[in-house]
């Protein structure tokens, strides 16, 4: 079984979401037309995107083994799990495993990656990765009231 890690390795790492959500932010306030016009905001959205989901994926492996529940082999399974277990809503859980297919994507520069999909699901993700860590949050606090 994997180590487990404590909750304040969680807390950081949502934490750290929340900093690549804030430098997120901006960029979705861009007009369309100028984030259209300078590619390296669309390149800067791709690397919050992934790094956001990765965050994602690395809270949820470690609320699942918080929990003493097994740790899915995959990113897309680990959304699957969390909403199995009761931790993350049907839709939330659906909508991150998409966003793990976006990070794929970017990762491995399988296609290149429209601007005006990079602009939408930047949109998205900022609200999707706060409603993430909301049900997290309240695990942690729930799991510290726990006797041990």
């Amino acid at each position: 079984m994997a180590v487990r890690k404590p909750p304040d390795v969680l807390l950081a790492k949502i934490e750290n979401i929340d900093g690549y959500i804030q430098e997120l932010e901006p960029l979705v306030q861009t007009p369309f037309a100028e984030f259209l016009e300078r590619p390296y905001y669309r390149r800067a959205a791709e690397r919050l995107i992934q790094v956001i989901v990765e965050g994602a994926v690395d809270c949820g492996a470690m609320v699942l083994n918080q929990m003493g529940k097994p740790v899915p082999g995959t990113s897309r399974e680990i959304f699957a799990y969390l909403h199995r277990f009761g931790v993350l809503d049907r839709s939330l859980a659906q909508r991150f495993q998409d966003y793990v297919g976006l990070r794929n994507r970017i990762v491995h520069d399988d296609a290149r990656i429209e601007a005006p999909l990079v602009y939408r699901v930047d949109r998205r993700l900022i609200q999707d990765s706060r409603a993430h860590s909301s049900p997290l949050l309240r695990w942690i606090e729930r799991a510290a009231r726990r006797p041990r």
